[in-house]
């Protein structure tokens, strides 16, 4: 039974490595289970958010519980300040937090998603952020 249950585990991982070979361009031949999207696959802002959708989809993976701030940055264009498409955005205070907290963040400062935690929460059905231990 524990064989067949590995077998299965193993199966998911290889259909989550198939899915992210798809969403990100990666190489599946490399990726592992403990490959990081942020940290080793360079997945960060809109390309992480739309993979976390497909994800969902594909899976039917729940990821309302998933803070996608603490495994993940949001790109922040470079000529924001000096473009008028931007100027009001300016003025909410939310926005502005946002902004300046995604620059400030480091990579060391991000929880790791791995393919192992993608491949857990397909077989759970939901996708959690954990803390650093």
């Amino acid at each position: 039974m524990e064989n067949q249950n590995s077998n299965s585990e193993e199966a998911l991982i290889e259909r989550v490595k198939a899915f992210l070979e798809i969403e990100v361009n990666a190489n599946r031949a490399e990726l592992t289970s403990a490959t990081r999207l942020f940290h080793d696959l360079g997945v960060t802002g809109d390309e992480a958010s739309d993979l976390l959708v497909h994800f969902q989809k594909e899976f039917n993976v729940d990821i309302k519980d998933f803070s996608f701030d603490d495994h993940f940055t949001w790109e922040v264009p470079l000529l924001w300040p000096i473009v008028p498409f931007y100027w009001p955005l300016l003025l909410n205070s939310s926005f502005r937090k946002q902004v300046f907290r995604s620059r400030k963040r480091t990579d060391s400062m991000l929880i790791p998603l791995t393919v192992a935690d993608l491949a857990n929460a397909a077989k759970t059905g939901r996708l959690l952020s954990h803390s650093r231990n």
